[in-house]
């Protein structure tokens, strides 16, 4: 067991977690957000710091939330885990993923109760990964498809049979020798290849009735901060862009019904996602003018 799972005091049933090894210097501005969100809603929150190879072996690190979620899942005894990226906020900290998951408007509506996992729909269908017609044929990937529709940086499982099956079949896939393979996204094309051969969709389908996971529209549950939502016609110009129209975006997010914000477009801008989430937090600051749902 990881180091930092094992000294975890379990004191809820659901836990968000954060992998923030070498020094991810973001973190330090979102995972206090995400505590205080948990902290507010009675959830534990553990953000992980360090890497254990002798549990993850060869997998790159892209794969230890999967180790992560299992051990959380099984020698924890959580019944509810949600992992968030170190470059991810909370917008809608009002609201409880429990009240989230269940309102009638929101984007899991559709949901049924035997749910196991829910997940945001990826912006595109294609990432850096391209598999190869071998890798079809193994279930890394589905054919016509690359590293969509679903996108793997935010979710929350259920304590569930299928749900530790799911996982098993990612960590045996994390085993395979190969660099290419290894590359961002392969853990998010094996977990789509296994759902769309495996599950349906917000629904149940017959002859699988306890393997439905929940997909929110993109733009709901999490969206992009990036150039095509931002007042600003060329990428140099994030760096120059006054308060007032980022903080414009992020009213808009939230006004929208955000869950939470996430920033993998604007990694090479480093000032500019420090500036994000200090504003964030700045406008909306958890425990202020609300009660927990």
């Amino acid at each position: 067991m990881h180091e930092q799972v094992a000294a975890l005091v379990p004191r809820s049933s659901t836990v968000i977690f954060t992998v923030c090894v070498n020094g991810y210097f973001l973190c330090d501005l979102t995972a206090p957000r995400w505590l205080r969100y948990s902290e507010w809603h009675g959830y534990d929150f553990l953000r992980v710091r360090t890497r254990n190879k002798t549990i993850t072996g060869i997998a790159t690190p892209a794969w230890d939330r999967i180790f992560l979620a299992q051990q959380l899942l099984t020698q924890k005894g959580y019944q509810q885990v949600m992992h968030v990226d170190g470059d991810s906020a909370v917008l809608a900290w009002e609201t409880s993923l429990e009240a989230y998951f269940h309102n009638r408007t929101g984007p899991f509506a559709e949901a049924p109760g035997d749910t196991f996992m829910y997940l945001s729909q990826d912006r595109g269908r294609f990432g850096a990964y391209h598999p190869t017609k071998n890798d079809f044929a193994r279930g890394i990937a589905l054919s016509g498809t690359v590293s969509g529709p679903n996108n793997f940086a935010m979710f929350v499982m259920r304590n569930r049979p299928i749900t530790l099956e799911m996982l098993q079949h990612l960590i045996r896939q994390s085993q395979r020798v190969g660099r290419a393979f290894q590359k961002w996204p392969a853990e998010q094309g094996v977990l789509n290849a296994w759902l769309g051969q495996n599950c349906s969709v917000n629904r149940r389908r017959a002859g699988a009735p306890d393997c439905v996971y929940a997909q929110a529209a993109y733009g709901s549950f999490q969206r992009f901060i990036s150039v095509g939502n931002l007042p600003a016609s060329k990428a140099h110009e994030f760096v120059n862009l006054t308060i007032p129209k980022l903080n414009s975006t992020l009213r808009l997010f939230r006004d929208e019904g955000v869950f939470m914000l996430h920033t993998p477009a604007m990694s090479m801008f480093t000032s500019f996602l420090m500036q994000t989430f200090i504003n964030l937090d700045a406008l909306f600051p958890i425990g202020t003018a609300a009660s927990p749902s």
